[in-house]
């Protein structure tokens, strides 16, 4: 008992003695450093507000919309910055407008409009894009647009997923054979019917062909205008009964003289008056071809009209007799 009473005085001497030098030493005084802050950034004073708008709020994929980026702010601001919207693979910038300006009272406005199409569904907005300003200082702001939210529906909305119920068959009537045919000959014999008369429309009828004779008078009639020309006169006249002569009884008439044309056609069993008649006109033609005597404008007239009457008259027998 002695020997714990011994232990725990000198347990308690020791601990104060650490207790009385502690308390001896003297503690110097802490040195105060001082704590260094960072500068204050200066806060914008001047009013400035951006927000984007719409002109859809539902648009479908591919519809175009026109978003409009407008700021509000004090003529004390000066944008420095303006952003650009650029295509995306989800939307295709069609057209960018001039930015726009204009004071009301102590704001000025700028707007710029963007036509653009979203091609795909689900819910758009504008990219975060900032705009640099500053008011009057040196100082640079920024500020972020509030943007506009945009729905774009799915083209498959209001389709329900479940399969609907197959439509009956539609009875169609069964045609006999012998019917089918007929109706094929039907529509085959209404068709080429059809493409003859519109040929029929299409090709202009064809125009008779003139008879020797017929042929003969027009060229008597357009021989007129050459009365007053007698050197062209006789020798188109002279042209136009020998021609007749030759397509009538296909003899070489253009080729004879007038005396081998006489001599021919006496041969062909023509009556004399009108042989003789017809020389009378074709000598009177060679004296002005050949010999160059010019007749008056009225033997010119005359010879015109009786070989009108020639052909008249004995014009036929001569178209008989090449058809005989």
């Amino acid at each position: 008992m002695k020997r714990w009473v011994l232990s725990l005085w000198l347990v308690a001497l020791w601990v104060g003695g650490l207790w009385l030098t502690a308390s001896g030493q003297e503690t110097p005084p802490a040195e105060i450093t001082p704590e260094i802050t960072p500068e204050a950034t200066k806060e914008p004073q001047a009013y400035i507000q951006a927000v984007w708008d719409a002109d859809l709020l539902a648009p479908l994929v591919g519809q175009p919309i026109t978003l409009t980026l407008r700021v509000e702010a004090e003529p004390i601001v000066e944008i420095l910055k303006w952003p650009t919207l650029p295509s995306d693979m989800r939307y295709l910038v069609l057209d960018i407008g001039e930015v726009d300006s204009q004071e009301q009272g102590n704001l000025r406005t700028y707007q710029q409009m963007f036509r653009m199409v979203i091609w795909s569904s689900g819910d758009f907005e504008p990219p975060e894009m900032e705009i640099e300003y500053r008011e009057g200082g040196e100082e640079i702001y920024t500020i972020i647009p509030t943007p506009v939210f945009i729905s774009v529906p799915s083209t498959l909305i209001g389709v329900g997923d479940t399969l609907k119920p197959v439509k009956p068959p539609i009875d169609l009537p069964v045609f006999p054979w012998l019917l089918a045919v007929g109706t094929v000959i039907a529509l085959g014999g209404a068709s080429w019917w059809g493409w003859r008369q519109y040929k029929a429309r299409q090709t202009p009828p064809p125009t008779p062909e003139q008879t020797p004779l017929e042929k003969a008078i027009t060229r008597l009639e357009e021989l007129e205008a050459l009365v007053e020309e007698p050197i062209a006169f006789y020798p188109a006249l002279a042209d136009c009964l020998r021609t007749f002569i030759e397509q009538g009884l296909k003899i070489p008439a253009c080729e004879m003289t007038t005396t081998e044309l006489i001599e021919a056609l006496t041969e062909q069993d023509m009556k004399l008056e009108v042989i003789a008649q017809l020389q009378r006109i074709l000598e009177q033609t060679d004296i002005v071809k050949f010999a160059k005597q010019l007749p008056d404008h009225d033997s010119s007239g005359r010879i015109l009209r009786f070989s009108h009457k020639w052909l008249n008259d004995y014009g036929r027998q001569f178209q008989k007799g090449a058809e005989d």
